[in-house]
């Protein structure tokens, strides 16, 4: 006999003695059993894809924060370097002017002095005239010093 055909005898055997057998009483048993690990299962692996969810969004907020961390170290050494060039151009600008200055400055001219001229009778110096204090009625009439200090 051929292969396939005792195979296709065997395959209807088999079914012909599963048709016929009942269930056994502790079968549902065994049904629920299989379904609740089933279900244990299925969320154990929800929850472990739910944790590498987690695990990658975590990575890729830390990849962004240090994108950002990058892109502001940068812009700021780019300001340190922009203010030390500027300082250095307004040290060398302040050096120039002060070495401009301390060349290019003039010699001073001479200032004649002018000699005191001869007293005249004409040009006599007036004593000094005392001033008057101010009446009673002019102090109060005086206001007080106010300081707003706001």
């Amino acid at each position: 006999m051929p292969l396939p055909v005792v195979m296709l005898v065997a395959v209807t055997m088999l079914g012909a003695m599963l048709g016929g057998c009942e269930r056994a009483p502790g079968a549902d048993y065994d049904t629920a059993r299989l379904d609740a690990a089933d279900r244990a299962e299925r969320a154990r692996q929800e929850k472990a894809a739910q944790a590498m969810v987690a695990d990658t969004e975590d990575a890729v907020r830390w990849k962004m924060m240090a994108a950002r961390i990058d892109a502001l170290e940068r812009e700021v050494a780019a300001l340190r370097d922009t203010r030390q060039m500027l300082d250095a151009t307004l040290v060398a600008d302040r050096l120039a002017r002060v070495e401009a200055g301390v060349v290019a400055k003039p010699e001073p001219a001479p200032v004649a002095t002018p000699s005191p001229a001869p007293r005249t009778a004409a040009r006599a110096v007036r004593p000094p005239v005392a001033k008057a204090s101010p009446t009673p009625a002019k102090r109060a009439a005086r206001k007080p010093l106010e300081l707003d200090l706001r």
